[in-house]
């Protein structure tokens, strides 16, 4: 009895001295992001229309511009679908649907511009990605640590105290992996009139078709917000 008694005094003695004050706190912070990639769809057909243009034509125009907006032919520019619509039984429509991707805002302004003055078929953005989230998710981490780091020195501060070392860390993640930000922009070629359609990117594609082209105004898409927050524990050392 007397040993059992001693060992639950030894265990007593270890607990209290391994018990340690801390101070926990919470670290936050956010970013807005916007998208740097852009795929784009472009749909063109043989026009029967005052002479008939051929989809070879179509297609040199349009890498044609391409290349002066500084899209990279080689790997950018690909072409996804080749398919007949018959309009009777002895009619056929031919199209070609071909993918773009761009890389940047600015040259996405240039992409839409030149799309918009070669009359095509139709022409979309599909799908608009920020690819640098993953950096950006590593630097609101370290940003969240520095906030919840300067909230409990802050803390302590006030009442004359000062922190340790980090002895515990939760980490609240918002995500992985690109963010993607939804589209759905096309702009059509309408014979003797003009056309406006927007979504939330808050972009219209404006295009008169055998008249005057009319510039279209800057894209702009709405931001997203990637945030992180860090539960942490420090240290509380002692007056």
């Amino acid at each position: 009895m007397r040993h059992l008694l001693l060992a639950l005094v030894a265990l007593c003695i270890s607990v209290g001295a391994s018990a340690q004050n801390y101070i926990e706190v919470t670290g936050y912070a956010e970013r807005k992001i916007t998208p740097d990639k852009f795929t784009l769809s472009v749909v063109i057909t043989e026009r029967e229309n005052r002479g008939k243009t051929s989809l070879q034509e179509q297609e040199k125009d349009i890498r044609e511009a391409l290349k002066e907006a500084g899209v990279d032919i080689k790997s950018d520019f690909t072409l996804v679908d080749n398919y007949a619509t018959y309009t009777s039984r002895k009619s056929a429509l031919a199209t070609r649907k071909y993918e773009v991707v761009v890389r940047g805002a600015e040259q996405l302004n240039e992409v839409m511009t030149a799309l918009g003055e070669l009359n095509l078929h139709r022409y979309s953005i599909e799908k608009a990605t920020c690819t640098k989230t993953e950096e950006i998710r590593s630097a609101l981490r370290r940003e969240a640590m520095k906030d919840a780091q300067k909230s409990a020195m802050e803390l302590a501060g006030a009442v004359d105290q000062s922190i340790g070392s980090c002895i515990h860390i939760s980490d609240y993640s918002s995500g992985s992996g690109d963010v993607d930000f939804y589209t759905g922009t096309e702009g059509y070629a309408i014979r003797g009139a003009s056309k406006a359609r927007a979504t939330n990117v808050e972009y219209a594609v404006i295009e008169a078709y055998d008249e005057a082209v009319m510039e279209p105004e800057p894209i702009e898409f709405s931001t997203q917000v990637l945030t992180h927050s860090v539960r942490v524990r420090f240290a509380l050392n002692e007056k």
